[in-house]
């Protein structure tokens, strides 16, 4: 990767974007990546597209003279952090490989987009002891292409037999410098010793207790469900009549009240039993897509999950399902 610097006051404002000094265009997008970088409002951008000014270059110049563009292969990649250094591939990989021979695992490299990453996946693979989808640990060391190097450490599911899986992340560790080695080799300790049923637990649990999955929860993984395997497969996965009969004696019809309200109505599962037939029935797709593999990671995405978590669901009694019907649907052995 090169970097050239351009004094943003020099800036010839253009059709959705800006003119360096040196002819590159820099487009909105990447200006805009590049305002929180020298704490400059994003409302600018607002301003100068509404107006037609140059609010962006202004502010700039009031707080910089130097604004630095990553280029690879002669193509604009990113603006670059001014408190990171550029990582070279190289140099990059050299420590990546140093940790692995000194902790004794072979890391895996691979490129996404202009970034580059090492991923350390840990030998031993890990059975949750409350239901028995296996899990492993996962290390991820990206080279920014905007500067510095991030640290993440995860718990990665397999849920689908093609190899798909959906991680939480547990750690996260910017470093601007390099690949700090020393602290990397830390975080493979840290990870090490960490227990997968707290880990769970905390994030499946509201005060001690499985919290419940809403009716809309219900219907949204069942909707995904049927997406990536078939609408058969995903009624005999998430059987309605429980719920439907249920609510109809209260003179409740699913079909024809608010979402809202469906979210505030109990399921009669957990969220962790309801996501857990999802990635039980989802092993069964033929074919799974990355927009599918991204979906699925949602649903227990920390943001949906802190939702979820402070929701409170009106229970008149819940929907019951047949004794031993739920351990099947997620995969349990009965």
């Amino acid at each position: 990767m090169e970097v050239i610097t351009s004094n943003p006051a020099n800036w010839k404002r253009v059709l959705n974007g800006y003119e360096l000094e040196s002819g590159v265009v820099l487009n909105d997008a990447l200006v805009g990546e590049a305002l929180p970088y020298y704490k400059v409002p994003a409302s600018t951008m607002a301003i100068d597209r509404m107006f037609e000014m140059t609010t962006v270059k202004d502010c700039l110049s009031k707080v910089t003279n130097q604004v630095q563009v990553v280029f690879s292969e002669g193509e604009v990649v990113t603006v670059k952090n001014p408190k990171a250094a550029i990582v070279q591939e190289d140099v990059f990989k050299d420590g990546v490989e140093r940790v692995g021979a000194k902790v004794g695992m072979k890391p895996f490299f691979r490129e996404v987009g202009f970034a580059f990453s090492a991923e350390f996946d840990f030998p031993e693979a890990k059975t949750d002891n409350m239901l028995g989808d296996l899990y492993r640990r996962r290390m991820r060391i990206t080279r920014n292409p905007e500067g510095g190097v991030t640290t993440s450490s995860e718990f990665v599911r397999l849920v689908c037999s093609n190899g798909c899986v959906v991680s939480d992340r547990s750690y996260r560790h910017e470093s601007y410098d390099g690949v700090n080695e020393e602290r990397i080799e830390g975080i493979f300790v840290l990870m090490s010793g960490l227990s997968l049923d707290a880990f769970l637990t905390d994030k499946f649990t509201r005060g001690g207790e499985f919290f419940p999955a809403s009716v809309a929860n219900f219907f949204d993984m069942k909707k995904l469900l049927a997406k990536v395997t078939t609408k058969e497969h995903a009624d005999e996965c998430y059987p309605e009549a429980p719920i439907r009969e249920h609510y109809l004696k209260g003179g409740v019809e699913i079909d024809k009240i608010n979402r809202n309200l469906l979210h505030a109505l109990p399921s009669g599962l957990s969220y962790y039993d309801c996501f857990n037939i999802l990635t039980h029935g989802i092993k069964f797709a033929e074919q799974l897509t990355l927009n599918d593999k991204v979906a699925v990671g949602n649903f227990v995405s920390a943001s949906k999950i802190d939702q979820i978590k402070k929701t409170t669901l009106h229970v008149s009694g819940e929907p019951v399902y047949p004794k031993g019907l739920v351990a099947r649907l997620k995969g349990d052995r009965v």
